[in-house]
């Protein structure tokens, strides 16, 4: 599916998971992303998680800042785009959104 969206802008991409069906994030998935979240997990291999906190996020009333935190999210893990140029500043980036979308979808 990343390829299909990758030329998209990460609102539309947005819009497009608030019209994927509804599912429940398993515990596996909440640990995933409270783990990168924390820095205690790579987010390359919770990506799975990832795209499902974004998709259920698109479905959550969210703040500006978790807006844009979301459209992190989606950019990287359904788009596979690296939120900055050098690799530390994008994993902090990253992290930063994830943890930033876990109340609202909690």
């Amino acid at each position: 599916m990343a390829f299909e969206l990758k030329a998209l802008p990460a609102s539309v991409v947005v819009l497009l998971l608030e019209q994927m069906p509804s599912i429940p994030l398993s515990a596996r998935d909440w640990q995933d992303i409270e783990d990168v979240a924390t820095a205690h997990r790579d987010p390359v291999l919770a990506r799975p998680a990832l795209q499902a906190l974004a998709r259920e996020a698109s479905r959550c009333a969210l703040t500006e800042m978790q807006q844009q935190s979301l459209r992190q999210v989606a950019a990287w893990a359904l788009q596979n785009r690296a939120l900055t140029n050098a690799h530390n500043d994008a994993v902090k980036a990253l992290r930063l959104a994830v943890n930033n979308l876990i109340e609202p979808v909690k």
